[in-house]
């Protein structure tokens, strides 16, 4: 676990395969070690929606992955929503191609189009000053990002 010069902090932790039970315990301990305090919190999940491809193609964060921390999150109480800027289609489209929308409807989650336009300044350590962003995240408690890391086995 790494943190960065404000509040964001990162953990990796490697995982098999997407068996609910295993992914699950996974995240509880993940977020344990992260020290977050969720309960009733307004939950932003930003998987990684690049294409609406199914998910053994291995383009998008993997629905199963969703699953196990909506699951999580819900039993804290949270307020979940999916969202993220495709590069190819819309958000909708690619969370129905890859089945995450199956999720999100059977546990009533929002999603969010990431169709605003947010413009935010930072002064850190980036040579990056001026950041634009499809969703507030000051509109959440908690923004989770959930990249899809590609690597060769």
């Amino acid at each position: 676990m790494t943190e960065g010069p404000g509040l964001e902090k990162v953990l990796l932790q490697a995982c098999n395969d997407y068996e609910q039970k295993r992914l699950k315990d996974l995240l509880s301990k993940g977020l344990q070690a992260l020290g977050l305090h969720i309960d009733g919190s307004k939950v932003l999940l930003k998987p990684n929606l690049l294409a609406g491809k199914a998910s053994e193609k291995a383009v998008t964060t993997h629905p199963e992955f969703i699953r196990a921390l909506s699951e999580i999150l819900l039993d804290y109480g949270c307020r979940i929503t999916v969202g993220d800027s495709p590069g190819y289609e819309s958000t909708k489209k690619v969370i129905i191609n890859c089945g995450i929308m199956d999720i999100v409807k059977y546990h009533g989650l929002s999603i969010s189009l990431f169709n605003r336009k947010i413009i935010k300044h930072h002064d850190g350590i980036s040579p990056y000053k001026r950041f634009t962003f499809g969703e507030d995240p000051e509109d959440y408690d908690l923004v989770i990002n959930l990249p899809k890391l590609k690597t060769p086995q």
